[in-house]
């Protein structure tokens, strides 16, 4: 009777894992966001000994892929995915393939070349999609061209031109790559003239890594 309540609770905890844990690389690394009780703590781990939640609130371990496996020599490797779920149920979230945007609104068509609109990045991570669209009519003799940037990195995406038509939609499949806590941007990118009036709103899409 035990050994079946055993195997019965093991059974459980496998489909949990399986539901729970991201789909992985070999021996790829994950990141997790401490919950703001936990920042500067320490948390015992099931196989990395103590790890330190450091003031960023960040806190790195490599899974072994398939579970069982060998993870890179001098990493806080997780061997058994036990590591995924303590850090979860302990309200640290997930930042490894979680989405999150970054927005630019206004009268950006009045901008000169090379206004920026910056943000220290959460994680290490890519951009994967920009749009801009106006959200109030005007006229332009030249409008706005907007871009992603990695300005830490001086690197920047593919740059799109809205128009002064509201709801028209210019958009850019984007693959820019940007560390943790790199300055990010949303970008002008070129010189604007003789703009009345439009507004704009701009937003990028990006995941972290």
């Amino acid at each position: 009777m035990i050994k079946a309540i055993r195997n019965l609770t093991l059974a459980a905890a496998a489909c949990l894992l399986s539901l729970s844990a991201p789909v992985l690389a070999a021996n790829q690394t994950l990141t997790f966001k401490a919950p703001p009780n936990a920042l500067g703590t320490t948390m015992q781990l099931q196989n990395n000994g103590v790890v330190t939640v450091g003031a960023n609130g960040l806190v790195t371990i490599q899974v072994a892929n398939p579970i069982g496996g060998a993870c890179a020599a001098g990493t806080q490797c997780d061997y058994t995915g036990k590591d995924i779920m303590r850090l979860l149920a302990a309200g640290f979230q997930m930042l490894t393939g979680e989405p999150f945007s970054i927005s630019w609104d206004g009268a950006l068509g009045g901008l000169g070349n090379a206004a920026v609109k910056p943000f220290a990045a959460p994680c290490a991570g890519t951009f994967s999609k920009l749009i801009c669209t106006a959200i109030l009519t005007g006229a332009c003799t030249t409008g706005p061209t907007i871009n992603v940037g990695d300005i830490t990195a001086t690197t920047t995406g593919t740059a799109v031109s809205p128009t002064t038509a509201v709801a028209t939609l210019a958009s850019a499949n984007e693959t820019l790559v940007f560390a943790y806590n790199d300055t990010i941007a949303l970008e002008q990118t070129a010189t604007t003239s003789s703009c009345t009036a439009p507004s704009y709103s701009c937003s990028a899409n990006l995941v972290c890594s």
